[in-house]
């Protein structure tokens, strides 16, 4: 069972992810890369947080921390 967003941040993440992944087939504890990223769409990601969420990440930040769940707790 995939668990959905909970909280505002993990919702914007979701809706990020959604966006360049083209799926919203996946939860917030599943993997980035499990789930079709790769290493283009992972520089897009990193730019789209900034842009969104206004908080800038190194894309090393993404590898290490690759589900919504991670990255929001590092957000924070």
């Amino acid at each position: 069972m995939r668990v959905r967003p909970r909280h505002p941040l993990e919702y914007t993440l979701a809706s990020i992810w959604q966006e360049l992944l083209g799926t919203s087939d996946f939860g917030v504890q599943d993997a980035f890369f499990d789930i079709g990223g790769h290493s283009l769409l992972a520089a897009q990601l990193v730019n789209a947080i900034e842009s969104t969420c206004g908080c800038r990440i190194p894309l090393s930040t993404l590898f290490e921390n690759s589900t919504i769940e991670d990255l929001a707790q590092v957000l924070r």
